[in-house]
């Protein structure tokens, strides 16, 4: 049973229909593409609160793209 705080699911489709993502993904560039980055220390601390946060059927999607 999920929690109304767990993100919600999707499976992937074709040959990765097996896998189930996260639909809320994490963002990275505002950790880097700032006038002052976020101290690698807070960064790494702030990906492993949400690889933890995702429940361990899923997988969670660390989108590290120039530009959304």
């Amino acid at each position: 049973m999920s929690s109304a705080l767990e993100p919600q699911a999707a499976s992937l489709g074709g040959t990765a229909s097996d896998v189930v993502i996260n639909k809320v993904a994490l963002g990275l560039m505002m950790l880097t593409l700032t006038a002052t980055p976020v101290p690698d220390e807070q960064a790494f601390e702030a990906i492993k609160a949400a690889i933890d946060h995702t429940p361990k059927d899923r997988k969670l999607l660390l989108n590290s793209g120039e530009f959304y």
